[in-house]
């Protein structure tokens, strides 16, 4: 029951030093988390900057004109239309 009349001491130097040491790695792990942070939301900015904006680009290139999908290509067929029963 010493607390009671004062005589419970306080840190000693190792353990101040060692908070202070603490506190100081803690400081610097919330920086490089703030700077981490930053970054991931600079490159999700670009990468939304350039899908919005990269959709006009795209079609308004002349690189569109020579290279053409070849998806599913149209080929004129006999058997619908009116040459299909020629009279």
């Amino acid at each position: 029951m010493g607390f009671l009349f004062g005589g419970g001491g306080g840190e000693t130097q190792e353990q101040k030093e060692s908070r202070q040491k603490r506190d100081q790695q803690v400081q610097q792990q919330e920086e490089r988390t703030q700077k981490a942070e930053i970054t991931e939301r600079r490159k999700i900015n670009e990468r939304m900057r350039k899908m919005k904006t990269g959709g006009m680009r795209q079609l308004l290139s002349s690189d569109r004109e020579d290279n053409q999908a070849l998806g599913n290509p149209i080929t004129q067929t006999r058997t619908l239309g009116p040459d299909r029963n020629p009279r």
